[in-house]
């Protein structure tokens, strides 16, 4: 499913030109950081024909992945089977804060999460890795969850990735159907990191760099 164009930024070079820089999370060579918010903007379709909307926060908060990972979800008791072959178990902890963009409607709908909405993809975008089977989600779990107005919630799901990928994405899409409501994204998928900051690889866009004792 493809992106919005981004809304952009420009910065000077030695040239005198300018050179345009997606926004943060817009596409897969700009994903979010692991802790950092981003917020986007949701249209949902009202029960009369008018849309409502929305501001989604959403946050990566932290990331397992591998031996921890596998750990966890054998004590939780959540697979019945290991990962593919040549494929490890990843864990992301995920928060979203959701609110209404106009105050004193009428009617608010929550905001509800659904496994379709999730992938892991490979660091350049173009892989999307099969989400494992589960007999259950974890505890507390981020499938399912149905987020009120003004809510701050948080869950795990849990990927496959192949164990040779370094730098795996999340890629979150807000385009989904739920039930008699459209969800409608503003700018289309958000990209994140499923990987933690690497200050050995640094590059001119370093998000993480400007971190307090980063």
């Amino acid at each position: 499913m493809g992106v919005d164009k981004p809304v952009e930024t420009r910065n000077p070079i030695e040239s005198g030109q300018s050179v345009r820089i997606p926004i943060l999370g817009s596409r897969h060579d700009r994903p979010v950081p692991i802790g950092t918010p981003v917020k986007a903007l949701i249209e949902r379709q009202a029960r009369n024909p008018s849309t409502v909307t929305y501001s989604l926060e959403t946050t990566v908060l932290e990331v397992l992945r591998g031996e921890r990972a596998r750990e966890n979800i054998r004590k939780a008791d959540l697979a019945d089977k290991e990962p593919d072959p040549g494929f490890e178990y990843l864990m992301a902890r995920i928060r979203f804060k959701y609110a209404p963009k106009a105050q004193g409607l009428p009617e608010y709908e929550p905001y509800e999460v659904e496994q379709i909405q999730f992938r892991a993809c490979s660091h350049d975008g173009s892989t999307e890795y099969e989400i494992p089977k589960l007999k259950r989600q974890p505890d507390p779990g981020l499938i399912g969850l149905s987020i009120a107005v003004y809510e701050s919630r948080e869950g795990w799901i849990v990927f496959q990735v192949p164990s040779e990928e370094k730098e795996p994405l999340l890629a979150f899409d807000r385009d989904a159907t739920e039930g008699r409501l459209t969800l409608k994204t503003v700018r289309g998928l958000l990209w994140f990191k499923l990987y933690h900051f690497d200050p050995t690889n640094l590059d001119d866009d370093c998000v993480e760099c400007a971190r307090p004792g980063s």
